[in-house]
Formats: C-alpha cells, sequence, structure tokens
C-alpha cells in the first residue's frame, strides 16, 4: 500500500480543520430577546454566521427584512417588530452622523406578511 508523504498528510489535515479554525472565530448571535425568533426564520435560508457578522444600522434591517418578506418569509407582525428589533440593537453600526447617545431617525415603514 501507497502511503502519503508526510507534506501531504499535512496539509490534508490542515485542510479538514481549517473549517474549525474558521467557525471558533465566528461570532455567534448574542443572547438577547428576539434571538429566537431570529434563528427560527432565518436560519432556514442563511447560516448564522451569515447574519452574526453582519452590522447595520436599524434602518438597514428593518429594509433587509422587508426585502426577506418579498422574497417569501412568513412573519407577523409582531416576529417582525422582534426581528428588527432584535437584530437592530445587537448587530447594529451606527448610523451616519448619529450622536454617541443613539438617537434614532423614524424608521421607514414595514411590510407584514399575511398568514
Amino acid at each position: 500500500m501507497h502511503r502519503p508523504s508526510p507534506l501531504v498528510a499535512a496539509i490534508l489535515g490542515g485542510a479538514l480543520l481549517f473549517p474549525l479554525a474558521v467557525s471558533a472565530q465566528t461570532p455567534p448571535l448574542p443572547d438577547a430577546p428576539g434571538k429566537d425568533v431570529v434563528v427560527q426564520n432565518c436560519a432556514g435560508c442563511h447560516d448564522l454566521n451569515l447574519i452574526s457578522t453582519q452590522r447595520k444600522t436599524p434602518a438597514e434591517w428593518e429594509a433587509t427584512v422587508n426585502r426577506m418578506i418579498a422574497n417569501g418569509v412568513t412573519l407577523d407582525e409582531t416576529q417582525f417588530d422582534q426581528v428588527v428589533a432584535y437584530l437592530g440593537k445587537n448587530l447594529a453600526k451606527p448610523a451616519a452622523g448619529a450622536p454617541a447617545g443613539g438617537a434614532q431617525a423614524s424608521a421607514p415603514s414595514k411590510q407584514v406578511s399575511a398568514h
């Protein structure tokens, strides 16, 4: 039987461990009210690592959730509010020109899908 050279074995071993190193560096979704609703409604289409690395203003998150509804996600009004609030608070970037205290501009109107 032919055995792979130590170099080949090291490369293959490293390639197998690389996904573990990458996933260990990805921040998990913060534990906060609304996380369960985000996981339940977003993880069907999105890897949670993708969501946890995004930073958007609350208005950008609301626009993103509205876009997902236009693409077929079904959220009632309560779920919509919970998802937008969770993402806007826990995965937020400061709004351009916003004071350090966090005063927010009025949010765009929301779309809510019918069941």
